[in-house]
């Protein structure tokens, strides 16, 4: 995490488009020219296909952006095996739960990766520093929504391979042993609880 400083809405635009320029257009593994969406909490902009229209909103919301403070921090669950989907999820899900609402967030993973560590790219204007505890407290939601990511699809993944015979829930209780019915001992139920971290 680094921030650069401006007043001026005019010099917020200029400094945070050359970030956003990076994020989207650095070359991939395959070296293949970027072709990143920009994401913000309310919309998506695709620069190579939106041309001048999406880059001066883009650059109308870092002009209006309050405080002077422009953020651009690398986020990374440190989960090698994570989708370009599941980064996005998990790097929104980690900034909203801290109240980060007005972001720009650029996913650099699966096809558009460029190394072998999924991650994402996020410009944040913001009207202050951000403080060790900030920090902090971002790497715990980091933490708790990169279980979340890593569970939930594993949870749905049992319930298609066992069908109506599969329970998952959020309950406590972990992994339940197989239980055979009352009429027929040959015949197993599987039960799977998961549980999620606060």
């Amino acid at each position: 995490m680094n921030f650069k400083t401006a007043s001026q809405g005019a010099v917020k635009a200029r400094i945070g488009m050359k970030s956003i320029d990076y994020f989207t257009r650095r070359p991939t593994l395959e070296a293949e020219p970027g072709d990143r969406e920009v994401i913000t909490r309310d919309g998506r902009f695709r620069l190579a296909d939106d041309g001048e229209q999406g880059r001066r909103e883009l650059e109308k919301r870092l002009e209006q952006s309050n405080g002077d403070h422009l953020y651009r921090v690398v986020m990374s669950s440190g989960n090698a095996g994570m989708t370009a989907q599941e980064t996005e999820r998990w790097a929104r899900s980690v900034l909203e739960r801290n109240n980060i609402d007005n972001y720009m967030l650029v996913v650099h993973a699966g096809a558009q990766g460029h190394t072998d560590h999924p991650h994402a790219h996020v410009l944040i204007p913001a009207e202050k520093c951000f403080t060790v505890e900030d920090i902090r407290q971002l790497r715990v939601a980091g933490d708790v929504e990169q279980q979340q990511v890593t569970y939930a699809p594993r949870a749905m993944s049992i319930r298609q391979d066992y069908g109506d015979e599969t329970n998952v829930s959020g309950k406590p209780g972990g992994k339940q042993p197989e239980r055979e019915t009352e009429n027929d001992r040959s015949q197993k139920k599987r039960t799977v609880d998961i549980q999620f971290g606060n």
